[in-house]
């Protein structure tokens, strides 16, 4: 994590973020353009639908466990990760290390490899765990090593030790190769003086990024592209960001222009970072400022 980034999962705190990224006389209360609800740039599940049901477990107390004891995915990109990423699941406790658990289970987990239908085609590999009562939570890691590109399904069945059918679960994963597919959008295609520009980063590849929550904008003279300040006070820095994952739309991000903003060439503008290699990246979206400046308020 980057020491100046804001890294939520934006599903998450999306939700917890206002919208208004600026206090100003105006544009405050503007509505946001159609395409910053959405949240999904690219559904890396969405092959996912033409496959055999899947049942994942929870994301948290399993329905037999004791409180407070949750299984998670290990890898969380979602439905989609990457070759170098372990597959499976991992377990997490209240007071872990301190902690006694009496679980009684007996678990196996299968790794498969499926196609494109979801057939599958071969069994790669098989975890057992037989746990009476422990403390330490790595004696339930149920994971599975890096894989090649292509489809996966997992299969895992607890049981108590004398035998008896506790829960079973199946869930997909599709392991993907690196890209950067990360692209700013932005809209209205023309805005008044005085109005307000909404900007949109939208991650449609498979690396994470780090990208700006708040987006400058710069107007072209004629000769070269020129910074412009916004009419109203940002609440957040430049360098405060957001962490997109792959498939991930971020929230969007608006820029209210002055009432006697020049008409002309605008774009939003700014730098990414991919996560894994440190390599910067140019997102850019352009707009137009033309007509009539919004009345006074």
């Amino acid at each position: 994590m980057l020491a100046l980034a804001r890294r939520p999962a934006l599903t998450l705190v999306a939700l917890l973020l206002p919208a208004v990224l600026f206090v100003g006389p105006a544009g405050a209360d503007v509505p946001e353009p159609a395409f910053c609800a959405e949240r999904v740039a690219l559904d890396y599940g969405k092959a996912f639908e033409q496959m055999p049901p899947q049942h994942p477990p929870p994301h948290g107390e399993l329905p037999f466990g004791p409180r407070n004891l949750a299984i998670y995915r290990i890898e969380l990109g979602g439905e989609a990760v990457l070759p170098k990423n372990r597959l499976g699941y991992l377990f997490a406790a209240k007071d872990e290390g301190r902690r006694s658990l009496r679980l009684d289970w007996a678990i196996a987990s299968v790794l498969w490899r499926v196609g494109r239908d979801g057939h599958k085609l071969r069994r790669l590999e098989v975890v057992h765990r037989r746990i009476g009562k422990t403390k330490d939570l790595d004696e339930l890691k149920l994971v599975f090593p890096p894989r090649d590109p292509g489809f996966y399904r997992i299969e895992t069945r607890f049981r108590t030790l004398s035998g008896r059918r506790l829960g079973a679960y199946s869930e997909y994963v599709r392991v993907v190769r690196p890209k950067l597919r990360t692209t700013l959008v932005a809209g209205p295609e023309v805005v008044v003086p005085g109005g307000t520009a909404f900007a949109q980063v939208r991650n449609a590849g498979t690396l994470g990024a780090i990208v700006p929550f708040r987006v400058p904008v710069e107007r072209w003279t004629g000769s070269e592209w020129v910074e412009v300040e916004p009419a109203g006070v940002p609440d957040i820095t430049e360098q405060d960001s957001w962490w997109v994952g792959l498939g991930e739309a971020a929230p969007c991000s608006r820029f209210q222009l002055a009432p006697d903003a020049p008409p002309g060439r605008y774009r939003f503008a700014a730098t990414g970072l991919v996560e894994v290699t440190r390599e910067k990246f140019p997102l850019r979206a352009s707009f137009t400022v033309s007509g009539a400046p919004l009345p006074a308020p």
